[in-house]
């Protein structure tokens, strides 16, 4: 009996997994589908250029992480409850992720 349940249970996670990764290919290619500049990157990738694109969005990153600790820095001072309300939001956003 138990090994009927952990034998359902390893199908499930199993299926779980390949619908995880069918709905991620299935946005990745929609919206490479609908927008050139996502197919190139797309395809850069595909390609074997992976390297150059991870540092194209690490730059991307560090410049949006730069302009938030800005704007936190410039409104923080203003606006702290918001600002902490934000960043409990932000926490709690992360938690949910990653169960």
């Amino acid at each position: 009996m138990k090994a009927i349940q952990m034998t359902e249970l390893r199908l499930n996670r199993f299926a779980e997994r390949i619908l995880v990764v069918g709905s991620g290919c299935a946005l990745v290619g929609t919206v490479a589908a609908l927008n050139d500049s996502v197919r190139g990157r797309l395809v850069s990738v595909l390609t074997g250029d992976a390297l150059t694109e991870l540092t194209m969005a690490g730059a991307r990153l560090q410049r949006v992480v730069r302009t938030i600790t800005e704007a936190v820095g410039y409104h923080g001072t203003e606006h702290a409850s918001l600002a902490l309300f934000a960043l409990a939001a932000l926490v709690l956003l992360v938690l949910m992720l990653r169960t």
